[in-house]
């Protein structure tokens, strides 16, 4: 669950997490204190591996992964077909949140992989 609101809410942050501590316990559930967090506007805020702060955004370090990844396989003579698909569907759940020239030098990457049986 991600809660977002102006600077005063963090102030009660205590008061909302035992509101909705009691609405999971009501319903079988259990919040976990290491994935509970408070992100200020000021700092990179994180929501399942997407930055989040003005608009959803791939980050950078994500980005520069997913590109060497490609890199790495476009240099060896042949991969597995296999890997085909899960590579592309990758670059396709980045493509959602990239601008459309990161996505194309991502694409290119990937036409630079020989794929084999």
């Amino acid at each position: 669950m991600v809660f977002s609101g102006p600077q005063a809410l963090r102030g009660r942050f205590g008061a909302l997490r035992a509101w909705v501590s009691a609405i999971a316990q009501d319903e079988g559930f259990a919040l976990r204190a290491d994935k509970t967090r408070v992100m200020p506007a000021h700092q990179r805020q994180y929501v399942t591996g997407l930055v989040v702060n003005e608009g959803v955004n791939y980050s950078r370090t994500q980005f520069d992964n997913l590109k060497a990844q490609l890199h790495r396989l476009a240099q060896q003579p042949q991969v597995h077909a296999s890997e085909r698909a899960r590579v592309a569907g990758e670059i396709q759940w980045a493509s959602q949140w990239l601008a459309t020239t990161r996505t194309a030098k991502l694409k290119r990457l990937f036409d630079a992989i020989r794929f084999g049986p």
